[in-house]
């Protein structure tokens, strides 16, 4: 997918809209940022993705996605509540 399209579509869900979809926590947004950083890794299918920062894990989710259901994403946080 073009990097542009995808951030976008991202980035739409990273509007502050109070759809029930996102009140039920179904939707997560992600900041064009951390997008930007997903795409600069040029994953492909069957990459394996160590995230040592998940924080919220919009970018695991992201990453997940790129690899459609291929590969695998390893994901650590400092914080044991993550």
């Amino acid at each position: 997918m073009d990097i542009a399209i995808s951030l976008l579509l991202w980035s739409c869900l990273e509007e502050e809209d109070k759809s029930p979809a996102r009140d039920e926590g179904k939707i997560h947004g992600i900041d064009a940022s951390s997008g930007v950083v997903v795409m600069a890794l040029n994953i492909s299918l069957g990459d394996q993705v160590l995230d040592l920062h998940v924080a919220l894990s919009a970018k695991v989710c992201m990453i997940l996605d790129l690899l459609r259901g291929s590969g695998s994403v390893t994901g650590l946080d400092v914080a044991r509540h993550r």
